[in-house]
């Protein structure tokens, strides 16, 4: 299952049936893998980020290849980004900024996890799934409302929720 887009795609997926909830991780989750990344480069170890920014390109790519190579892209541009604010801000600022971007994203996404899908985040059942393909998730979802690979849509949505009903 590690390797099944469409049950990787509906285990997540499954915990954000809620359009509110999904509208606040399409904007949280961005913010956190971008603040997690600036993270991980403040800690004068960048070989950390470039490690973990290569290992999750690679389990995407073999996920879905075009999908895959796109959030590779994204993955890449927030290191250059990364990169150039290091050149212009402090240190401090910028980790600091950070970290505030980071503990405010997910105060907002167990927001809607309680208020509006009524139960509690997936990270809270497995603590790596949701990490990894949080980000994955949230470009897939924009690809969906775009009609891309609506085939995998209705089947992982079908797969959603039946993992939900399982769950209750």
């Amino acid at each position: 299952m590690l390797f099944d887009l469409s049950y990787q795609l509906a285990y997540y997926k499954a915990y954000h049936l809620h359009q509110k909830n999904v509208a606040i991780h399409l904007c949280c989750i961005p913010l956190i893998l971008a603040s997690a990344m600036t993270m991980l480069y403040a800690t004068g170890k960048p070989w950390i980020l470039y490690s973990l920014a290569t290992v999750y390109s690679g389990y995407y790519i073999i996920l879905h290849r075009k999908v895959g190579a796109m959030a590779s892209a994204f993955l890449v541009a927030i290191i250059i980004l990364i990169q150039k604010l290091n050149t212009l801000f402090p240190p401090t600022v910028i980790f600091r900024s950070a970290l505030t971007i980071h503990i405010l994203s997910w105060a907002a996404q167990f927001y809607g996890h309680f208020h509006f899908e009524k139960r509690s985040p997936a990270v809270l059942d497995n603590l790596v799934q949701p990490l990894v393909l949080a980000p994955y998730f949230v470009l897939f979802e924009l690809l969906f409302n775009a009609g891309y690979e609506r085939k995998l849509h209705d089947r992982m949505l079908a797969q959603a929720v039946q993992l939900r009903r399982d769950k209750q």
